[in-house]
């Protein structure tokens, strides 16, 4: 599986040392960031794509719910945010038809 990763110096440091190898430093550049996502959610050589919250944060709307809608490219926001992890176990559960927590 190809996984790509978004988000500032320290977020991507983790995966990139895990061997994931499509790893995107943006810090906080609004106009690279979307056009990074555009471009990876166009393509779909990932089957994966995990954005850091503040990343995704800078997004426009209209590439906020391509991500949250998007089944290939599947996105990720991971956050620090207790809320915000409820709603990446709603997409999570959308996008793959099961309750993870459940199985």
């Amino acid at each position: 599986m190809v996984i790509a990763v978004i988000g500032g110096e320290g977020f991507i440091k983790g995966f990139y040392l895990v061997g994931v190898q499509d790893v995107f430093v943006v810090n906080n550049d609004k106009k690279k960031i979307n056009e990074l996502v555009d471009k990876l959610l166009y393509e779909k050589k990932h089957k994966l794509l995990i954005i850091e919250e503040p990343s995704f944060n800078l997004l426009s709307e209209v590439l906020k719910d391509r991500c949250i809608t998007s089944v290939e490219p599947l996105v990720f926001v991971i956050s620090k945010d207790k809320e915000t992890d409820e709603s990446l176990k709603l997409m999570m559960k959308r996008a793959l038809g099961v309750d993870i927590e459940n199985i």
